[in-house]
């Protein structure tokens, strides 16, 4: 069973694995270190028993919410992981009044675009070649939801 615990500065190794795990240039551990010292950065890990199996981390600021990055190890996906941090980082948004959030996804994820749509995210710009490097890079799709 899946559990959800709120993110800790101590937490900067496990989330720095997940996301290496999960895009091509995840964030190093001084750069998720960094992020967690901010006081706007809030986040959960999704734990299998001991096991860390999925992250969201937010940033949340001036009546506006970001989701940062929403990562779920590649052989735990499909399995709910990802909606779960989701349905946990949007009630968490709710309390904090704020009153949209955004996010950007790589354009060909498309399972990454249905979770989002399904939560009512509607695409509101595009980024062009935002994800990757040289020649292998893709466009990112910006979306929102007002609260």
């Amino acid at each position: 069973m899946i559990q959800l615990t709120p993110i800790a500065p101590s937490h900067a190794p496990v989330i720095s694995a997940l996301l290496r795990l999960s895009f091509p240039d995840g964030w190093s551990e001084d750069a998720v270190s960094s992020l967690l010292e901010l006081f706007t950065t809030q986040g959960w890990l999704a734990l299998d028993g001991e096991e860390p199996v999925g992250v969201i981390l937010l940033q949340l600021a001036a009546g506006q919410a970001e989701v940062l990055t929403l990562a779920v190890r590649p052989e735990r996906r499909k399995l709910g992981v990802a909606k779960a941090l989701l349905e946990q980082a949007l009630a968490h948004v709710l309390q904090s009044g704020a009153a949209e959030i955004i996010l950007d996804v790589a354009v060909d994820n498309a399972a990454a675009l249905a979770l989002y749509q399904s939560f009512g995210f509607v695409e509101v710009a595009r980024r062009k070649g935002y994800y990757g490097s040289g020649e292998s890079r893709t466009d990112a799709v910006v979306m929102k939801l007002s609260l």
